[in-house]
């Protein structure tokens, strides 16, 4: 790929299954590849001893998942159920979408956003 752009190396990013692809890439091409970026939560995390910031880190990511990864939960044992319900409902799927998208927002503070959002998945 470097040689066809006339490039000597490159950065890569990668989330949900394209992570595993984008690690791969930089095992593979580690020359090449200057840094990966990594958007996938749930991730295993690597063995102790860390750092005082992985420490940090790792601790909020344990936080994140326990208050924001339940979505993983559902779709990795219940697709299926999910998927019907957003299929058969728009204010349904356009919550979903908008739970997403801002974590933590009520009906009432939510504003235009969700909608301009939305509207791009609506038939």
């Amino acid at each position: 790929m470097t040689s066809g752009l006339g490039l000597d190396s490159y950065v890569a990013h990668g989330s949900d299954l394209g992570a595993g692809v984008t690690a791969r890439l930089a095992r593979a091409h580690p020359f090449q590849v200057a840094a990966i970026h990594l958007a996938t939560p749930g991730m295993p995390i690597p063995p102790k001893p860390w750092s005082p910031g992985m420490t940090e880190h790792f601790r909020e990511v344990e936080v994140w998942t326990s208050e924001e990864g339940g979505y993983m939960h559902v779709q990795s044992t219940k697709p299926s159920t999910i998927g019907a319900a957003l299929a058969d409902s728009p204010v349904g799927l356009a919550s979903w979408i908008g739970e997403k998208a801002m974590p933590g927002a009520t009906q009432t503070s939510m504003g235009i956003a969700p909608l301009t959002v939305n509207c791009c998945f609506q038939p």
